[in-house]
């Protein structure tokens, strides 16, 4: 069997499952309506590679006209230091329960801790995968988005075994998350989503933190750390929803924060 028909049969099934529609033999994100113009397929058998973040850094010539998809074959994919994004990626895994990226990478830094990391990568899409950091060392990150506007959608993260741990870590950024689970647990310090003067939009999304001194669901830091926030589940041993001045909150199960419901628009 060749690896040309192993990806049409790949893309076959992207297909059927309505992700991606096409065009005179052309790949769309529908989304956003923008042309795929390169695909690469990472896989455990068969494909372009089989490890994810060499199939990222081969990546060299990526722009607004000349987009890339990393599509990600089912399979656990071990990482062992973080997967850095580049703008006009897109990183697509075979669904939640079907592409898992994990490991144990965890430093003294925050932005060396993270399965995926995003730095000034706008226009960089993470989707239909799972990430789960397992520590070791002081902080443990699943996903980690600095100064950008990626987007990250049906993606669950789970952060453990660190000092601090943070399924999805803002720094600086907008970013926006739908369709996401982004779960802490069991350091000194655990949010499940932690915005640092960040104000991204989140839909859909559920945070959980537990575990330590100090488990938060969505921590913002500083009032510069605006969330819009739009029927989501959010739950910390702490606290729900700690800190910053979400612009529009309309959040489904919160229970023991000073937040309240804004107005209609947020439904």
């Amino acid at each position: 069997m060749s690896i040309t028909f192993i990806k049409r049969l790949l893309f076959s099934l992207v297909l059927s499952a309505g992700l991606y529609t096409t065009a005179t033999a052309d790949f769309y994100v529908i989304p956003v309506n923008k042309k795929i113009e390169h695909v690469i397929l990472v896989a455990k058998k068969g494909g372009d590679f089989t490890d994810v973040k060499e199939a990222i850094e081969s990546i060299t010539d990526a722009n607004e006209t000349n987009r890339y998809l990393v599509y990600v074959g089912p399979g656990v994919y071990h990482v062992t230091s973080p997967i850095v994004m580049k703008s006009w990626v897109t990183l697509k895994g075979s669904g939640e329960n079907a592409t898992l990226l994990k490991g144990a990478v965890s430093t003294g830094s925050n932005y060396s801790s993270a399965i995926l990391s995003s730095w000034s990568a706008n226009n960089a899409t993470i989707t239909e995968l799972s990430v789960e950091n397992t520590g070791g060392d002081t902080f443990s990150i699943g996903v980690y988005i600095t100064n950008d506007s990626t987007v990250v959608a049906n993606v669950k993260a789970t952060a453990s075994g660190g000092a601090y741990n943070y399924g999805i870590y803002n720094y600086y950024s907008s970013s926006t998350l739908t369709n996401v689970t982004a779960t802490a647990s069991g350091g000194v310090t655990n949010s499940g989503v932690y915005n640092y003067y960040s104000s991204p939009t989140l839909t859909n999304v559920t945070a959980k933190a537990s575990g330590g001194g100090n488990s938060i669901g969505i921590n913002n830091i500083d009032s510069a750390s605006a969330p819009k926030i739009f029927h989501s589940i959010v739950t910390g041993e702490s606290d729900d929803v700690h800190g910053g001045t979400p612009m529009c909150y309309y959040t489904l199960g919160i229970v023991g924060t000073t937040y309240k419901e804004l107005n209609a628009t947020c439904k």
